[in-house]
């Protein structure tokens, strides 16, 4: 590798880094609303049609997260028993006392195929050790099913029991490793794909959200795949590549595992070709989806093209489709349409025991020709 080639690399990855680390919440916030919960699929005929209403098992810990995200935001404690005028008590709320009506524990589905991020495992194991679980309450004032204790006086404890417990130096160790993985999957991501457009010159980014139709639309289908199964047809997906004319020009690929309640196992998934050799990026993402769809799960699968109508869902921050080597800009919006697959923030809240969610192709090794000097050839 040239000596221009190694500035442009590292200069290119700074300002990758640099976006990554600007992102804020509500900007991952609405990727997150474009994984979609709604289990939609294309016909033959172009139709993109509904198949069911998704239910994302994620989704039900996101009040959760809140509340541990605000615990490390606010003191004190969420309900203080104050006197009134008349010689009566009542409660005082404070910042905290919002979460007591949007948590319910015994709604709280713990699924123990499934691995949660450290806070909510401290969450889970603390609702645990003082036995509330199953309980509910309507209003803070409610009895428990003893009645020997308000919920209030719960919620007050759950609170300064866990604030604790995320202050352990122990847990803050697991935490920070989690944040130093994401930066590690960000930085693979950035380099893949920056060195696959040092290659190429120009990529063209397929984004697709592949899955099972799980009975929503189809009685006569299986209601469930297994994570081992679902695993399987991602590898058969790309495997079969090597000997299928569909497959010539990709050059790489990134993808995430997720699970959803009634969607069931299903990945994002980001397809890259050599953009020299091909356009179309809505067809081309369509093929694959049909690929899915017809060869690997034999008609029991489910696609979502990202790229088509790209311009009127992400306006003028499309990320997607055709990437120049010259244009930093469209660079730019690539990476933000991949942080949602390394943010910290979106990095997968709940995952599979013993399995990695995120995964790539191969690392590129070599550059085939200085990228400046391709592009004075062109």
């Amino acid at each position: 590798m040239k000596p221009a080639t190694n500035q442009w690399l590292a200069k290119a990855t700074h300002d990758a880094e640099r976006q990554f680390a600007l992102l804020s919440r509500s900007d991952i916030c609405t990727k997150i609303s474009d994984q979609h919960d709604i289990l939609v699929t294309e016909t033959q005929t172009g139709e993109v049609i509904t198949v069911g209403q998704g239910h994302n098992r994620m989704s039900l810990l996101d009040p959760t997260e809140q509340f541990l995200e605000d615990i490390t935001r606010f003191n004190g404690p969420p309900f203080r028993l104050k006197e009134t005028r008349d010689g009566k008590f009542g409660l005082e709320c404070g910042p905290l006392a919002k979460h007591f009506n949007r948590l319910n524990p015994g709604d709280l589905v713990i699924d123990d195929e499934l691995e949660y991020s450290t806070e909510v495992e401290e969450y889970i194991e603390t609702l645990r050790k003082m036995g509330v679980l199953s309980e509910r309450f309507s209003r803070p004032e409610d009895l428990d099913s003893a009645k020997e204790r308000r919920g209030y006086e719960y919620f007050n404890e759950l609170v300064e029991t866990l604030r604790a417990r995320l202050n352990e130096p122990t847990v803050k160790r697991r935490i920070g490793r989690r944040k130093e993985d994401c930066k590690s999957n960000y930085r693979s991501v950035v380099t893949y794909m920056l060195k696959h457009l040092e290659m190429c010159r120009k990529l063209l980014v397929l984004r697709l959200d592949v899955g099972y139709r799980n009975g929503v639309d189809r009685p006569d289908l299986r209601s469930v795949k297994t994570v081992q199964e679902a695993r399987a047809d991602m590898r058969r997906f790309f495997a079969n590549g090597r000997h299928n004319a569909l497959f010539m020009h990709i050059v790489g690929h990134i993808g995430k595992l997720e699970y959803g309640r009634t969607k069931g196992y299903h990945f994002h998934i980001v397809i890259v070709m050599d953009g020299r050799k091909v356009r179309m990026d809505s067809y081309w993402a369509r093929k694959f989806g049909f690929y899915w769809v017809d060869c690997i799960t034999k008609g029991e699968g489910l696609f979502f093209n990202c790229n088509r109508g790209k311009r009127k869902r992400y306006g003028d921050k499309v990320g997607i489709g055709m990437v120049n080597y010259r244009d930093t800009a469209m660079q730019g919006r690539m990476f933000n349409a991949l942080a949602y697959l390394t943010k910290e923030e979106q990095n997968v809240r709940v995952r599979l025991k013993g399995q990695k969610n995120f995964f790539r192709g191969t690392m590129p090794r070599s550059v085939r020709a200085e990228p400046c000097e391709q592009a004075q050839k062109e």
